[in-house]
């Protein structure tokens, strides 16, 4: 389990669940290629609009914002980029579960922010967890 300091460091991350929503959007192949090509649009739409929600409220409060591109370079992270150019519905589901579940884990884990804060992550949370789990699961049935 990671557990989220600040802000900053969550913005990142859903900036990189974005960026590999992307990918697995641009290749995506096989049975389901229109649901999964949809519902994945819909995950890097939703997570580049947090990300910059959640780096504006990591200003706000002082915190400096990495390029996220940089901090995949950084030693010890814990995330693994999707490589590819041809992704079925296995491995989208299992990358997009794996990964929107270890986002969804940081931001139940930030706090020391106010209420204000916190409502964001959780709407974003809550966004997040219905197309991770919900729709993504439903394809996997």
């Amino acid at each position: 389990v990671i557990y989220m300091n600040t802000l900053s460091e969550l913005s990142s991350y859903v900036y990189l669940l974005g960026n590999d929503a992307r990918i697995l959007h641009l290749y995506t192949e096989g049975e389901n290629f229109m649901s999964i090509h949809e519902l994945l649009q819909d995950l890097y739409e939703v997570c580049f609009e947090y990300y910059d929600t959640f780096a504006e409220m990591a200003i706000s409060h002082g915190e400096s914002i990495p390029n996220p591109s940089d901090i995949v370079l950084s030693e010890g992270i814990d995330w693994n980029p999707t490589f590819g150019d041809a992704f079925d519905t296995n491995f989208i589901i299992g990358e997009v579960k794996e990964k929107g579940n270890k986002v969804i884990t940081m931001g139940d884990n930030l706090d020391g922010y106010e209420g204000f804060v916190k409502s964001e992550i959780d709407a974003f949370n809550a966004e997040l967890d219905s197309i991770v789990n919900y729709k993504f699961g439903r394809i996997g049935k």
